[in-house]
């Protein structure tokens, strides 16, 4: 079992019980006999099922650290951590995957669910020891109550899972989730979009849409966001906010960004043909397709073939793209600037490293993030964040775009902080290509009126 240094904290001795099921086919055996035991005591009503998968997020950083088997070590400590604690209950199994830890527990109905399995989650976060050395431990729980015994028992850790990615992405700071109906179909919906995603690009259900940028001292239309749309076949039209975050953690982002950059060129030619002056055109560039070398080189060679669009494209990227490698960042945007695309900084001021990164990083613009635009009219302080930050970027020799404008007086508050740019519903929302020339057209009138 686990020792107890002088702190009082568990040391690295530990074992994991002959009873384990050593894999997943004797784990669910387990489960089905747990069911079985709880029928056959007529108990159905005087307990509850619970299945559970941590994830030990520190577990990665620990076999960086200090290799494999130390890191089993500390992992096998904290699965006699989840033994002892289950063994209070009336009865459980617990299994150690490969990458998780997976058990089951019958809590009696004297105990509440919740307390049991938050009492669970802060005894696995305890320190652990290693020589002189005190671990933090990070764990992320996805849990399913089993209200159908009849389903199958592959049905349970198939919905912890699911609870678990849940909880992963979730913003609460408690990394624990039980398994509802709605995560279900959130993940069918989910794993429907990864699956489409990169056919979607090749049958050309991905579009994009082009939101203008206005210059507020000439009162002039400058330029365009080239924004990504989806129509889904079956599902209709999926929110960027719903495929992009999909797409960012597979390649798939990279072949958007790819597609972007060709759509963007040969719109270009169009509008030129049609002598529509579209001035520039940014593209949003994700940390992963940023670091990817390839995609870097497969672009400079786009952009060469197409010299005469050099100064008229430019790539927006945003603090936390540029933060996670900042060395890399710097070489790859030096890179695009090379071949004469600008760069800008996009929902700047939402991450913690925004002066670092206006020091540090090759740009021309800076995009103040709307949530600072929208809250001018009733905060004094947020006036006088966007106005510091107006005056501290033309410092730098920075262009300043204000996101998100949505009133005249947002528009009129930017004008005396003498911000370069703006953007948003109040003079135009994203159009289709076509669309363009005409909504362009009636911005630049609403922003000539006095």
């Amino acid at each position: 079992m686990v020792s107890k240094n002088a702190d009082n904290l568990p040391t690295v001795t530990a074992g994991l019980g002959k009873d384990s099921p050593k894999d997943t086919a004797q784990f669910l055996q387990r489960i089905k006999e747990m069911r079985q035991a709880r029928q056959d005591r007529a108990s159905l009503m005087d307990s509850s099922l619970v299945l559970a998968v941590v994830s030990i997020d520190s577990l990665r950083d620990w076999r960086a650290q200090f290799g494999e088997g130390l890191a089993q070590v500390l992992k096998d400590i904290l699965v006699d951590r989840i033994r002892d604690r289950c063994a209070q209950e009336t009865a459980f199994s617990l299994f150690q995957a490969e990458s998780d830890i997976m058990f089951c527990v019958e809590i009696g109905k004297q105990n509440n669910i919740r307390e049991v399995m938050f009492h669970l989650k802060e005894i696995i976060e305890r320190p652990v020891s290693s020589g002189n050395l005190k671990l933090a431990v990070k764990a992320t729980m996805g849990m399913v109550l089993d209200r159908d015994p009849s389903a199958p028992a592959e049905s349970l850790i198939a919905n912890a899972q699911t609870a678990l990615v849940s909880a992963t992405r979730a913003i609460s700071s408690t990394r624990m989730r039980f398994y509802t109906p709605q995560m279900g179909r959130a993940a069918q919906r989910r794993a429907l979009i990864e699956n489409d995603f990169p056919m979607a690009l090749s049958k050309g259900e991905v579009f994009l849409h082009y939101q203008p940028v206005y210059d507020i001292k000439s009162d002039s239309f400058v330029g365009v966001e080239a924004l990504s749309r989806w129509n889904h076949t079956d599902l209709g039209m999926v929110s960027p906010s719903e495929f992009i975050p999909i797409a960012e953690e597979s390649s798939s982002i990279t072949d958007l960004t790819h597609h972007s950059l060709e759509q963007v060129i040969k719109q270009i030619e169009v509008w030129d043909r049609q002598d529509f002056n579209v001035g520039y055109v940014f593209v949003n560039m994700s940390t992963r397709v940023l670091a990817d070398s390839g995609f870097l080189r497969e672009c400079a060679s786009l952009l060469r073939s197409t010299e005469r669009h050099q100064g008229r494209i430019g790539f927006e990227i945003t603090e936390e793209s540029a933060v996670d490698d900042v060395a890399t960042a710097i070489e790859s945007l030096n890179t695009l600037r090379d071949h004469g695309v600008m760069i800008a900084l996009d929902d700047f001021g939402v991450a913690y490293a925004s002066m670092h990164m206006l020091h540090k990083l090759p740009i021309d613009v800076v995009k103040i993030d709307q949530s600072f635009i929208r809250g001018m009219a009733l905060d004094d302080r947020s006036r006088a964040l966007v106005s510091s930050t107006v005056a501290m970027v033309h410092g730098l020799g920075m262009q300043v775009v204000a996101e998100g404008v949505e009133d005249r007086f947002e528009l009129d508050l930017l004008r005396d902080m003498d911000c370069d740019r703006v953007q948003g519903y109040f003079l135009s929302r994203p159009q289709a290509y076509d669309g363009l020339v005409g909504a362009v057209s009636k911005a630049l009138s609403v922003l000539k009126q006095v």
